[in-house]
């Protein structure tokens, strides 16, 4: 089975989270956390702010099935 999702950003269909989170192995106050939701997976995406025109960002989330991101000027992705 596949979800299919019309978006905008890729962090459109993730929920905020917070650096306190007890799954992180690392947060500040300045990163920017968003879970992924219940219903497609587990999991998060972290966004750790080195530089100001460089990120790093984890990505350690497991979906259920296939999500199909459509995105406005962007090629369909799986």
């Amino acid at each position: 089975m596949t979800t299919r999702l019309q978006i905008n950003h890729w962090s459109e269909w993730l929920i905020s989270g917070s650096p306190e989170d007890s799954r992180l192995f690392h947060g500040e106050s300045s990163d920017r956390i968003w879970l992924c939701p219940p219903h497609l997976g587990q999991g998060y995406i972290q966004e750790i702010p080195l530089r100001e025109d460089l990120s790093l960002n984890i990505h350690d989330y497991q979906l259920y099935q296939n999500l199909l991101i459509d995105q406005p000027g962007e090629t369909n992705q799986l």
